[in-house]
């Protein structure tokens, strides 16, 4: 007859229900990895890797597009042209802004859009 294998982070008996020691250790884990992972994360982003911490871009007005390629670098090229990275890239204008590299329109990670300054 076979063994019944335990739970290795559960006892015999338990009910499952975590602790508030177990959720303590939890929150201490994930407090470390976030700490160990976020320089990792800023460094893939400095070298054109997207992080996902904003939805990819597209300009209403002259219709410049960001993807991904198959590395998780971002490229952008024009819509109805052919998916080649046309080289521009949206730039930084505020929190949750961009400025496109085209046409120079403010695009929010929203979707929204509007002149600089608005």
């Amino acid at each position: 007859m076979r063994k019944k294998k335990s739970h290795p982070q559960r006892k015999s008996g338990s009910t499952g229900v975590p602790t508030a020691a177990s959720e303590t250790a939890a929150i201490k884990e994930m407090r470390s990895l976030i700490n160990r992972m976020t320089p990792v994360m800023r460094r893939a982003g400095e070298l054109g890797s997207f992080i996902g911490d904003r939805d990819l871009l597209e300009c209403p007005e002259c219709g410049l597009i960001e993807e991904l390629n198959a590395d998780g670098r971002l490229f952008t090229y024009i819509d109805g042209c052919q998916m080649k990275d046309s080289g521009f890239r949206f730039a930084p204008a505020g929190p949750g802004a961009w400025l496109c590299a085209v046409c120079g329109t403010v695009v929010t990670d929203n979707g929204d859009c509007g002149p600089l300054g608005d």
